[in-house]
């Protein structure tokens, strides 16, 4: 019990505090269909194993394959940008009739927490009797405009002429290569913890383009621009702690991440100057979940949350999703739907998900996709995995 409580005082004492880190991004589709519940799943799949290491199986020889991404938009954006972007400066310092429309498009982009994030993996999952490795490529990605509130005005004064001005959309992003080995132990009957440990190369990218020329598109598009630009890249070493809990059809995880707070700094001699000197923080990442399997009908319910408030690389914006979904098997068919939120995001709104599985013999195959009304989420993930 001394090393449950080990496991389990970090996970309390962080429950009220607050993280400096990127989003939680799910490795397979099976838990981004259910509104990306996946601590508390347990290791059902291979892929559990990533998630929350006390999740690791500890019986079959289990592997998994996942390809996805997702770009979410929050705030007011793109609608505001696609106003602006292709608009001549000249002509609006002409007096064209739009400049009052630009200008008032410009003040709604200056507002706090608008912008696009983005978040990603692919790579694969192997694992044995309570140990599993995998190599994974995970990227999370920003954009956010950074305005210039100065000159905004027609005429040729240098000081106030929309002739001269600096707006620009920039882009971050933080792509890490994870070499990761885990571990799962029982410490008595129905409690099992787990630990991991992440060898990364950590790239970031940052750039800026003017509002009046960038290319819009979709979140996702957006999102992908994001992880191109000025690139530093340099090597860390991070762990995971994990706990999950099985009392008779209910299983409750909780997963503390990054905790020794890796940090991968921008190139600080080239690329914009707002980002030169500074670094992306990979810091400590608290996240509870459960899951009940339901007798009789199968279904299963699901559900996760952040207990700490993080930042994500959209300065302003920040990131606390609480989300669950329900799963439903039909023979070798399993169908899923789920909803999830960030309560830090300006607009709060709710983003669905919904997927389905193949279950033929050893082998699995999952899709999810992610949407949200006017294209202001989309995204997809699939994922293949096997048992033996």
């Amino acid at each position: 019990m001394k090393r449950l409580a080990f496991f389990l005082v970090p996970l309390a004492l962080l429950a009220g505090g607050s993280a400096l880190a990127q989003s939680f991004i799910p490795f397979g589709a099976r838990s981004v269909a259910l509104g990306n519940a996946a601590i508390g799943l347990g290791g059902d799949e291979p892929e559990s194993a990533l998630d929350n290491p006390a999740a690791t199986d500890q019986s079959r020889a289990k592997a998994a394959i996942s390809l996805g991404g997702v770009g979410v938009e929050q705030g007011e954006f793109r609608a505001p940008l696609e106003l602006i972007t292709g608009n001549d400066p000249n002509a609006l310092a002409a007096g064209a009739s739009n400049l009052n429309d630009v200008v008032g498009a410009l003040r709604t982009l200056a507002l706090e927490g608008g912008g696009v994030v983005g978040t990603g993996r692919s790579g694969f999952m192997a694992g044995y009797q309570g140990y599993a490795v995998g190599y994974v490529d995970t990227s999370w990605s920003g954009s956010r405009a950074r305005t210039d509130l100065t000159r905004i005005q027609s005429g040729n004064d240098p000081a106030t002429s929309i002739r001269n001005n600096a707006s620009t959309v920039a882009f971050r992003g933080l792509t890490l290569k994870d070499t990761s080995v885990s571990a799962a132990f029982t410490l008595v009957t129905g409690v099992t913890v787990g630990v991991a440990g992440h060898w990364l190369s950590g790239t970031t990218s940052s750039k800026e383009e003017s509002v009046f020329t960038t290319e819009v598109g979709n979140p996702f598009q957006l999102a992908r621009r994001g992880l191109a630009g000025t690139e530093r890249t340099r090597t860390r070493f991070s762990w995971d702690a994990g706990v999950l809990i099985t009392y008779g059809i209910v299983k409750v995880g909780g997963v503390m991440k990054a905790i020794n707070e890796p940090a991968f700094p921008f190139d600080e001699e080239s690329g914009p100057l707002p980002d030169r000197g500074r670094s992306v923080k990979l810091s400590r990442q608290t996240r509870i979940g459960a899951s009940v399997k339901i007798p009789g009908i199968g279904i299963v319910v699901a559900a996760d949350a952040d207990l700490a408030t993080s930042e994500t690389l959209v300065d302003g914006l920040m990131s606390r999703e609480i989300g669950g979904g329900l799963e439903w098997g039909i023979g070798p068919i399993v169908i899923r739907g789920g909803i999830s939120t960030n309560l830090e995001a300006p607009d709060a709104a709710k983003i669905l998900s919904a997927g389905f599985g193949v279950r033929l013999g050893p082998v699995h195959a999952d899709g999810a996709a992610v949407y949200r009304t006017s294209s202001r989420a989309v995204g997809g993930v699939l994922t293949l995995r096997a048992s033996m």
